[in-house]
């Protein structure tokens, strides 16, 4: 939901220190009232080019895997979460999917810890998720573009009988 308005701003600052590169390194033209040296002008760009490409390689990158076995919920988010953590099935008392406000719940969409009430939300997109209930009381919602593929694993691996 994010990625378009980012680049959408991104763009204007792109073209600026484009411009400034331009004018005072290739025209050499000094740019601005009160221009920096060539050097500093370059450091200045990079240092920007380099946050904008990190942010922008960072939100581009984020995925969530979620996949439901015999022994539980087992997830990862990277480069957040690289690897593999798991909810087991005798630690999840509740489970339901539901529609929720991401920006009103949690504050957005990425890894988010939201009030006590509502607990962690791991989600990228969207508004629908399955919520588990924990058996020492915690929440976590996990955002999914697939809740009903989601809903029927989930019943059928609390279904099964512990072996």
């Amino acid at each position: 939901m994010i990625r378009i308005p980012m680049l959408i701003a991104w763009i204007p600052m792109l073209v600026i220190f484009g411009a400034g590169i331009y004018q005072q390194i290739i025209r050499g033209i000094p740019w601005g009232n009160h221009p920096m040296s060539d050097a500093g002008l370059i450091a200045v760009d990079a240092f920007v080019f380099l946050i904008l490409g990190s942010t922008t390689w960072l939100l581009f990158s984020l995925r969530l895997h979620t996949w439901v076995t015999d022994r539980g919920l087992h997830y990862r988010f990277p480069p957040i979460i690289p690897g593999m953590k798991t909810i087991t099935r005798e630690e999840i008392a509740e489970y339901a999917v539901r529609k929720y406000d991401p920006i009103r719940e949690y504050g957005g969409w990425g890894f988010r810890v939201g009030r006590k009430a509502t607990g962690k939300a791991y989600n990228v997109k969207g508004n629908m998720g399955l919520q588990l209930t924990l058996t020492n009381g915690k929440r976590v919602l996990f955002g999914t573009q697939r809740p009903d593929a989601l809903l029927a694993a989930m019943d059928r691996m609390m279904k099964r009988e512990t072996m």
